[in-house]
């Protein structure tokens, strides 16, 4: 099987969506089939992981196609008059009702910068195309949004003739409701659905959010974030926190979105589990990676752990990963709403690799979370819901008898079952790999 896949976010660019992409691209070519890319340059000034780098990429047909010099001299210094540095994501991404008319001009103007932006990369992508491809043939192509220049050099590609299937991953959704304008996104992601022969979902939630409860013309899969069980070996083994004993060490990298993701809940069950207990607040710290931890320490704050705190600071994947081997458990949150469902941050994926303890806080009105439901079905901790005001009770018992476990025993086993394997990249590529696989064939009994 041949596979061209046409994504932005790729090796080198240390980004959560690269993880997932460049991991695709790496078990691909470990299953034997034969894999070209067409990736974004990154800029620059971009952070670079060499971690994401795999043995196979040097023997692929891989290409760095940058945006045009004309304009990269005519729009950036529009992009930023309109919206200044402010990130793309703040605009593109839901910002709550009764916005100002000031945001929602930046908002719409940097929805046009951002295709403008892609149509410009993909007219590199087919002129590459031209010169370099002319004559091959491939299975399927795959692309993966967020980034509209994916799909748009898919299907441009497919029109040319390189291949008549085409394969998009959702990692979002396109249209949230109230960044739909004019309902531009809506028509763009029913677009892009309806010329796939497959369509692959980070979670249920993202799935329904695109296609609804009903029928698709599609091959359609849910394939989550996951893990690459090689990572694990990589990882730095030195201390990162400390090694006292009896000290129960949790760790939270990544972000708060601004407060989106409050974890007052999971502090204010620390507090009823250390004051139940009768131990003293030094057994146990807080340690958080990433841009906010002024942010942590004051939602910390409001149940006196602030000074349990250990920030620091914005750190490289490889030194998350050493950070997270390196806690007693985890942290991860995220929200389950009627507007946002289904979100599933690759974090929690990364603990799966590590076996540690999961501790889980949902923000939302909803109930009954998918990612409740994972943790779950792998054993890997605990989830607590802020629609179901029970759980806090229950994990404040739970942080309890960790810190007595600790304190006896010195460690914090994990207690996963087998069902965590199936969250690894090698067998989620493979479920990809049979979609891909399955339109192809249906595409040559139609021809």
């Amino acid at each position: 099987m041949k596979v061209l896949f046409v994504v932005t976010a790729f090796y080198p660019e240390q980004a959560i969506g690269s993880v997932r992409t460049t991991k695709f691209a790496k078990y691909l070519a470990q299953n034997g089939v034969e894999v070209s890319v067409i990736s974004l340059a990154p800029a620059p000034w971009a952070l670079r992981d060499e971690g994401l780098h795999f043995p196979e990429l040097d023997s692929m047909q891989w290409t760095q196609i940058d945006q045009s010099p004309r304009f990269k001299r005519l729009f950036q210094k529009a992009r930023n008059a309109a919206v200044g540095n402010t990130s793309a994501v703040g605009y593109v991404r839901p910002s709550g009702t009764g916005r100002s008319m000031m945001a929602l001009v930046k908002s719409s103007a940097q929805l046009a910068y951002t295709l403008l932006k892609s149509l410009d990369w993909v007219r590199q992508v087919k002129k590459h195309a031209r010169n370099a491809m002319r004559g091959q043939q491939f299975d399927a192509i795959l692309c993966s949004y967020p980034s509209f220049s994916s799909p748009f050099a898919a299907y441009a590609l497919s029109r040319a003739g390189l291949s008549d299937v085409v394969a998009i991953d959702f990692r979002d959704p396109v249209s949230y409701g109230s960044n739909n304008r004019f309902g531009v996104l809506r028509f763009l992601e029913r677009r892009m659905l309806r010329r796939a022969r497959v369509a692959s979902f980070v979670s249920e939630g993202v799935k329904k959010k695109v296609i609804g409860n009903g029928s698709s013309d599609q091959i359609v899969r849910v394939i989550t974030n996951g893990f690459d069980p090689d990572d694990a070996e990589a990882i730095d083994s030195s201390p990162r926190i400390g090694s006292a004993t009896g000290v129960l060490r949790f760790a939270y990298v990544g972000a708060l979105y601004g407060g989106k993701r409050d974890m007052t809940p999971f502090f204010r069950a620390v507090r009823q589990a250390l004051d139940s207990s009768g131990q003293d607040d030094s057994a146990l710290e807080l340690h958080y990676a990433g841009g906010e931890g002024e942010l942590f320490t004051r939602q910390a704050a409001e149940h006196g752990l602030n000074g349990n705190v250990v920030n620091h600071g914005r750190v490289s994947r490889a030194e998350s990963l050493a950070l997270q081997k390196a806690a007693d458990a985890c942290l991860v949150t995220t929200w389950n709403s009627p507007e946002d469902k289904g979100i599933l941050t690759g974090k929690v994926f990364e603990f799966f690799m590590l076996r540690k303890p999961v501790v889980a806080i949902v923000n939302g009105p909803l109930a009954g979370s998918e990612l409740g439901e994972i943790i779950d079905r792998t054993g890997a901790g605990i989830c607590a819901e802020d629609a179901n005001p029970q759980d806090y009770p229950r994990l404040a018992t739970w942080i309890q008898e960790a810190l007595r476990t600790k304190i006896e025993t010195g460690t914090l086993p994990g207690s996963y079952t087998d069902q965590v394997n199936a969250f690894g990249f090698p067998a989620l590529t493979a479920d990809l790999e049979h979609a891909m696989t399955t339109a192809t064939g249906q595409q040559q009994r139609a021809s």
